[in-house]
C-alpha cells in the first residue's frame, strides 16, 4: 500500500467531495509550510466563506504572479475585504476583521521560520518545525526547552482555534501538556491558554478522569501555601497536592514556562468552584473556574463534526437507559411474580397422599413400650422424643406430652410431601397443643420429622398447620407405607405451688395428620432472586448509564 503524505490525503479528501476533512488536513500541511502553493489553491478550493476564499487566492498570487485561475477565480467572487489568510480555521485573524500582525522570527536551533503575534503578547512559541521552546523576553531567542514535534493535544484543539464563550470571541494561544506523579502512579492533562478579544486570558484543562475545566486566573494573586489557599471569604484546602513538570507545548503563550522545573500542583473546591495553583519556589499561579461538559466546549469552538457525534452518543445512551428501564420493569415483575408462586401459590399445590387420624381422650396416653420399640435407645432418649412426664417452664406452664401412633400413609422416595396436622383444642386448659409428626420407615427404623408450628386455637375452633416440605428416604425399594407418629403436647396455666393439674374438660377432642405432595418453592425463590437482581442491575444503569 502507498504511503500517502499529509497533502496527498487532502487532495484526495477534497476530489471525493469531503471538504470538511480536506479543510483540516490542508491547514495541519499549511502549519508546516506556509508557503506551499499546492495546498494554498485547495485550500482556496474548498472553503466556503468567500472573503476568506479570496485571501487563500491571494496568497497564492504572491507566490505565484502566474497563476492566472487564481486571478480569474478572485475576479469571479467580486468585491471582497482583503485580508491576510490564517494559518487554520477558526483563528482570531478572520477576514473582515482588522489583519492581525504577524512577525515571522527565524528559529535558532533548525532556522526553520516561527510565526508570531505581537499583539498578543506573547513571551514564548513553540517552533512547529523541531520542537524547540523560544523565548521572547531574550534578545537572542534563547532555546529553553525543546519537545517532539509531533506531539499534540489529546483533544482536537490547536493554536490559532477559535471559540466564543460567554459572548467573547477567544484564540487559542498556545497548549501545555502536563504530567503528574505520586508514590503510585503518573498521570497527564492538556491544558490551553485562550486569549479574548478584550484581552482577558482564560486556561481550557482536560484530563481523562476529570473532563473539560475553565478556569480564569485569580488577581490579585491570593496567598498559597502547600495546605490551601487564603481567599477573601476564607480559606479553601487543598484535597489533592502533587508534583508536576511540562512536557510538551506548541504555539504561544503570554508568560515563559518554567521546562526546567518542577512544579507543585494543588487542587481546591468551595461553592462549586474549582482551584488550581501552580507552586514554584519564586512564583504562584492561581486560577478558579467550573467543569464545562464537551457538548459545551465543542458549540463554543462551532466544531459542527464534534457537536453532532455528541449529540447521537447521547441519542444512543438515552435510548438504552430506556430500554434498560423496559427491561427492568420486565424482570422486575417476573421476581414479583416468582416470589408469589413460591410463596403463596406453590405451597398450596399437590395431591392429598393418605391421613392418619387419632382421638386424644381424657388422662395421659401412655404408649411408652411402643415408643421404645419405634426408636433405638440411646442414653437421653432420641433427638425430638425426649420427653418428661411433667415440665414445669419458668414456674407457669405445665406440659404433659402422649406419643400416639395415628395410622400408616404411602411415601415415594425423592418426592416431595407436607404434612398438615389439625385439632380442636378445648376452650379451657389446655391452651393449645403443640404437636410433632414423625414418619417412621418400617424397614430400618428412621425417622423423619418435619416442622410444625403449634396448633392455637380459641373458642374450640378448629386449626390446622402445615409443616415444612420434605423427602424421605426408602430402605426398601421405592416406595414404603410409613407409620406416623404424633408426639402430642398438652398445656395449662399454672404455677408450681399448684401442683400437677387435671385435664378439665373436654374430655376428648380429635387431631389428624394429613400428608399430601408438595411443589417445592426454592426454585421459584432462586427464580425470583435472580430476576430482582437482573432488574436493579438494569434500572441501575437506566438511571447511571452513559448520558
Amino acid at each position: 500500500m502507498v504511503d500517502l503524505t499529509p497533502l496527498d490525503r487532502a487532495v484526495r479528501a477534497a476530489r471525493r467531495g469531503h471538504d470538511e476533512a480536506a479543510r483540516r488536513l490542508l491547514d495541519a500541511v499549511l502549519m508546516d509550510d506556509r508557503d506551499n502553493e499546492l495546498a494554498l489553491a485547495w485550500r482556496a478550493r474548498v472553503e466556503g466563506d468567500p472573503d476568506t476564499k479570496a485571501g487563500f487566492l491571494q496568497r497564492v498570487l504572491a507566490l505565484n504572479p502566474n497563476a492566472t485561475w487564481a486571478t480569474d477565480a478572485l475576479a469571479r467572487l467580486g468585491d471582497v475585504t482583503e485580508a491576510a489568510t490564517p494559518g487554520s480555521t477558526g483563528s482570531l485573524d478572520t477576514v473582515g476583521r482588522r489583519a492581525a500582525r504577524i512577525d515571522h522570527l527565524q528559529c535558532p536551533n533548525c532556522g526553520g521560520q516561527v510565526e508570531i503575534h505581537p499583539e498578543r503578547g506573547s513571551k514564548s512559541v513553540a517552533c512547529q518545525h523541531c520542537g524547540s521552546v523560544l523565548d521572547l523576553t531574550s534578545k537572542q531567542l534563547d532555546v529553553i526547552g525543546r519537545f517532539k514535534r509531533r506531539f499534540e493535544p489529546a483533544q482536537d484543539i490547536l493554536p490559532g482555534a477559535e471559540a466564543t464563550i460567554d459572548g467573547e470571541r477567544h484564540v487559542v494561544m498556545g497548549w501545555l501538556r502536563y504530567k503528574g506523579w505520586d508514590s503510585e502512579e503518573s498521570w497527564t492533562w492538556d491544558e490551553w491558554q485562550l486569549l479574548g478579544d478584550s484581552g482577558a486570558v482564560r486556561y481550557l484543562s482536560w484530563s481523562r478522569d476529570e473532563g473539560f475545566l475553565l478556569q480564569t486566573p485569580v488577581r490579585p494573586t491570593p496567598t498559597t501555601t502547600r495546605a490551601g489557599i487564603e481567599l477573601p471569604n476564607g480559606r479553601v484546602s487543598f484535597y489533592e497536592t502533587s508534583p508536576a513538570s511540562i512536557t510538551g507545548m506548541a504555539g504561544e503563550l503570554t508568560w515563559r514556562p518554567r521546562l526546567d522545573a518542577t512544579l507543585q500542583v494543588g487542587e481546591a473546591k468551595k461553592g462549586g468552584v474549582q482551584y488550581s495553583a501552580e507552586l514554584t519556589a519564586d512564583e504562584v499561579e492561581v486560577v478558579a473556574g467550573s467543569r464545562m461538559g464537551d457538548l459545551e466546549v465543542w458549540e463554543a469552538f462551532g466544531r459542527t463534526d464534534k457537536v453532532e457525534a455528541i449529540r447521537e452518543r447521547q441519542e444512543r445512551g438515552r435510548r438504552r437507559r430506556r430500554s434498560a428501564a423496559g427491561i427492568a420493569r420486565l424482570f422486575g415483575l417476573g421476581g414479583i411474580a416468582f416470589l408469589a408462586l413460591g410463596i403463596w401459590i406453590v405451597p398450596r399445590l399437590g395431591s392429598d397422599v393418605g391421613q392418619a387420624a387419632h382421638t386424644v381422650e381424657s388422662g395421659p396416653v401412655s404408649l411408652d413400650a411402643e415408643v421404645a420399640a419405634l426408636l433405638p435407645p440411646v442414653e437421653g432418649g432420641p433427638p425430638g422424643f425426649e420427653r418428661a412426664t411433667d415440665v414445669l417452664r419458668n414456674a407457669r406452664d405445665l406440659v404433659r406430652y402422649d406419643t400416639i401412633e395415628a395410622g400408616t400413609v404411602r411415601l415415594s422416595e425423592g418426592r416431595a410431601y407436607v404434612v398438615q396436622v389439625g385439632a380442636t383444642p378445648p376452650v379451657a386448659p389446655p391452651r393449645g397443643v403443640d404437636v410433632e409428626v414423625a414418619f417412621i420407615d418400617p424397614g430400618d427404623g428412621d425417622v423423619f420429622q418435619p416442622s410444625v408450628s403449634p396448633l392455637v386455637s380459641a373458642n374450640s375452633a378448629p386449626t390446622t398447620e402445615d409443616s415444612r416440605p420434605f423427602r424421605v428416604d426408602v430402605s426398601d425399594g421405592d416406595e414404603a407405607a410409613f407409620r406416623v407418629v404424633l408426639l402430642v403436647g398438652r398445656e395449662w396455666s399454672g404455677r408450681e405451688s399448684d401442683g400437677p393439674l387435671a385435664w378439665t374438660e373436654p374430655v376428648s377432642f380429635p387431631i389428624s395428620a394429613t400428608v399430601r405432595h408438595a411443589w417445592l418453592p426454592g426454585p421459584f425463590y432462586v427464580a425470583a432472586a435472580f430476576s430482582l437482581f437482573v432488574a436493579f442491575a438494569f434500572f441501575v444503569f437506566s438511571r447511571t448509564g452513559p448520558r
